[in-house]
């Protein structure tokens, strides 16, 4: 799955993974998803199409990332993981 993308502004590139093309190559209806989980699909997919990324999500990365784009709210006993870029901590 090949979602990421470039966008310009003002001359600078800045490069993301698009949701709405992870969507077209049939990973399901994102747009229903909550924001959260939109955001853990994301960060699966920066991961997963990383250099790295079949060492770091396993072989079972593409089930893995269907398995969070079909997301229910009922509790599931499967776990995904997650790398987050960034950790953003409040400091009061």
């Amino acid at each position: 799955m090949t979602t990421r993308a470039t966008l310009s502004v003002e001359g600078q590139p800045y490069t993301y993974y698009s949701l709405p093309a992870a969507e077209k190559q049939g990973l399901g209806r994102i747009d229903r998803l909550p924001f959260s989980i939109r955001v853990l699909l994301e960060n699966m997919l920066r991961v997963a199409e990383s250099p790295d990324g079949a060492t770091l999500l396993g072989a079972e990365a593409e089930a893995t990332l269907r398995a969070l784009a079909s997301w229910q709210p009922q509790p599931e006993p499967r776990e995904i993981p997650l790398m987050p870029a960034r950790v953003i901590l409040q400091d009061f």
